[in-house]
C-alpha cells in the first residue's frame, strides 16, 4: 500500500508547475524575410499560379511535373522548368536568382509583399541556373527574367502570345549551353535588345515554312569549354523588331538550311542600318540546301547587313542569298561587307541585292564592300558552266579578289567601282580557258586615286611590256566589262613587282 501512495504521489509532483522554471518562447518572425527550405536532389516542376499572385519564388505555384503534387519549394539550381499551356498561361514573374539545392540558403526580401512592388534578392554563394527551362504546348503567357540566367537546354515552342522577357536588359541575359530550341513564341517581348547567349550550345531556329515568329533580343555564340556554339536556321522567317542582330565569335558557326521549296528569311525592322549578322575571328557562316531536289535554295535577309570581320562566308551551289532593303542604296550603307577573312562563294552561288537590278544604280552606290581579306571564287568541278555571282554593285577598296578549285568564273551582275586591293586570276599564257576570269555586266571604274594590282597566281605567267599592262586583261580575257571609266590621270590595272 506504501508504494501505491508513494507512486500516486509523484505523478502529481510532476503535473505541477515549478514556478522557478523558465519556458522556452516562440521565436520572433522576421517581417518579409522568407527562408527557403533544403531539398537535396533536383526536381521537375511545371508552372500552374495556383497561389494567383504570378510569383516564381511562390512554392505553391509549382507542381511535381507529371503530378498534382504541390512542390515543397519554388525551382532552384539544377531543376527542370517547365510553362505548359496546357496546365496553366499565366504569366510569371520575378525569374532571377535561384537557390541552391541542399543548402537552403539564400534569402528573397519582398518590401511589398507577395506578388508586388520591390523584390530585393539575397543568393547564395556559389549559385548556378537551371537544368532546362520550356515554354511548349501552347503557353500564352510571359515569362519575366529579372537577373541574368544560365540554363542547360531553353525551348521556346509557345502560343504566338507565348514569350520570353527581359525587362531589364543586360540584367536579364539569358545564356544556355546545352541545347537551344525556338518554333514559335516571341523570344523577349521587352524589345530592349538583351543578350542571348549560345555559350557552347548546340541551337535550331525551325519557325516552318510560311510562319513568323519575332525577338527583340541580339544573339550571341559563344566557345565553351574550346567547343564553339552552332546555330541553325531552317525556314521560316525570325525578324528582328530591335536588337543588334546575331554575332558570332570564335570557333561558332550558323548554319542558313533552305530548301528548293521553303525559304529562310531573316529580316529587320524599319531602320536602315539593322540588324547586323557579323562574324568574327575563327566563326563561320554555312549558307547550303538542306535538300538535294533540284532548284534554287533562297536566304531572304531583308534589311539584314552580313559583315564578315576574320571569319569563314561560304555559300554552296543552287542557294541565292539576298541582302537589304528594297529600294535605294546609299553609298555608305553597303549591305555585305567582307572586312576580313574569307567570303566564298562556290560556282552556282548568288549574292544579291534585294531589287537591285544589273547596271540600275550608280557604280558608287554599293550593294557589297570588299575592303580586306579574301572574296573567293570557287569551281569544285572540271568542264562545267556556271559562275560565282554577285548581283549588285561592288565597291572593291582593298583586299583581295582570288580563286580556288578549277579554272572559275566571278561575276558581277551590276557596276564595279576599284579604288584599291588585288586582283589574282591564275592565268595560263597557253590555255586560256583554264585561267580565271572576272566577269563584270557593267561599268568598271577606276578612279584617279585608285592603286589597283592585278597579280597572277600562277608560275606560268610573263609581263607584259612597259605601258601596255591594260592589255593584260584582253590578251588573255581574265577581266570583261561592259565599259570601262579611267580617271584622267589613272593608272590602269598592273602587276606587281617581281611576280613572274
Amino acid at each position: 500500500m506504501r508504494e501505491l501512495i508513494n507512486a500516486i504521489a509523484a505523478t502529481f509532483r510532476r503535473a505541477v508547475p515549478n514556478p522557478r522554471m523558465r519556458w522556452p518562447q516562440a521565436p520572433k518572425a522576421q517581417l518579409g524575410l522568407e527562408q527557403f527550405e533544403s531539398r537535396e536532389v533536383p526536381a521537375a516542376l511545371t508552372w500552374t499560379n495556383a497561389a494567383g499572385n504570378y510569383d516564381f519564388y511562390t512554392a505553391s505555384n509549382w507542381v511535381v511535373s507529371g503530378t498534382n503534387l504541390t512542390a515543397m519549394a519554388a525551382p532552384m539550381a539544377g531543376d527542370d522548368v517547365t510553362y505548359d499551356g496546357s496546365v496553366s498561361s499565366a504569366n510569371c514573374t520575378n525569374l532571377g536568382v535561384l537557390l541552391l539545392i541542399g543548402t537552403g540558403g539564400g534569402t528573397i526580401n519582398d518590401l511589398d509583399g507577395p506578388g508586388g512592388g520591390t523584390v530585393i534578392i539575397t543568393p547564395p554563394s556559389g549559385a548556378t541556373g537551371l537544368n532546362s527551362l520550356r515554354l511548349i504546348n501552347e503557353y500564352a503567357g510571359t515569362v519575366s527574367i529579372i537577373a541574368p540566367l544560365q540554363v542547360g537546354t531553353f525551348t521556346l515552342s509557345a502560343a504566338p502570345t507565348g514569350a520570353i522577357a527581359q525587362p531589364n536588359g543586360s540584367n536579364s541575359a539569358l545564356t544556355v549551353t546545352d541545347n537551344f530550341t525556338w518554333t514559335s513564341g516571341t523570344l523577349n517581348n521587352s524589345l530592349n535588345g538583351a543578350n542571348v547567349s549560345l555559350s557552347g550550345a548546340a541551337g535550331t531556329i525551325n519557325p516552318g515554312a510560311g510562319n513568323s515568329i519575332t525577338t527583340g533580343s541580339s544573339l550571341i555564340l559563344n566557345p565553351r569549354n574550346n567547343s564553339g556554339a552552332a546555330l541553325a536556321f531552317l525556314p521560316g522567317e525570325v525578324i528582328w523588331a530591335t536588337g543588334f542582330g546575331l554575332e558570332a565569335n570564335n570557333l561558332c558557326q550558323v548554319d542558313v538550311k533552305p530548301t528548293n521549296t521553303a525559304t529562310v528569311t531573316t529580316s529587320g525592322n524599319a531602320d536602315p542600318d539593322g540588324p547586323k549578322f557579323v562574324f568574327n575571328t575563327g566563326s563561320s557562316l554555312v549558307v547550303k540546301k538542306s535538300a538535294a531536289a533540284d532548284g534554287v535554295a533562297q536566304w531572304n535577309g531583308y534589311r539584314l547587313i552580313l559583315e564578315n570581320n576574320g571569319g569563314h562566308v561560304t555559300f554552296f551551289p543552287l542557294t541565292k542569298s539576298s541582302f537589304g532593303p528594297t529600294g535605294a542604296i546609299a553609298e555608305d550603307k553597303a549591305f555585305v561587307r567582307q572586312i576580313a577573312g574569307t567570303f566564298e562563294i562556290y560556282k552556282n552561288a548568288e549574292v544579291a541585292a534585294q531589287a537591285q537590278q544589273p547596271n540600275q544604280q550608280g557604280a558608287a552606290k554599293a550593294f557589297m564592300e570588299l575592303s580586306g581579306g579574301t572574296l573567293l571564287a570557287r569551281n569544285p568541278e572540271i568542264n562545267s558552266i556556271g559562275s560565282a555571282r554577285l548581283i549588285g554593285n561592288l565597291r572593291f577598296s582593298g583586299g583581295q579578289i582570288g580563286f580556288a578549285g578549277v579554272s572559275a568564273f566571278f561575276e558581277v551582275d551590276g557596276n564595279v567601282k576599284w579604288t584599291g586591293g588585288v586582283f589574282s586570276p591564275r592565268l595560263n599564257v597557253t590555255a586560256n580557258e583554264d585561267s580565271d576570269f572576272w566577269l563584270i555586266s557593267g561599268e568598271l571604274d577606276i578612279p584617279n586615286s585608285a592603286a589597283v594590282h592585278v597579280q597572277p597566281a600562277t608560275s606560268n605567267y610573263t609581263p607584259p611590256p612597259q605601258g601596255t599592262a591594260i592589255n593584260l586583261n584582253f590578251r588573255w580575257q581574265v577581266i570583261k566589262f561592259d565599259s570601262v571609266k579611267l580617271a584622267p590621270n589613272a593608272a590602269p590595272p598592273e602587276p606587281r613587282n617581281g611576280c613572274r
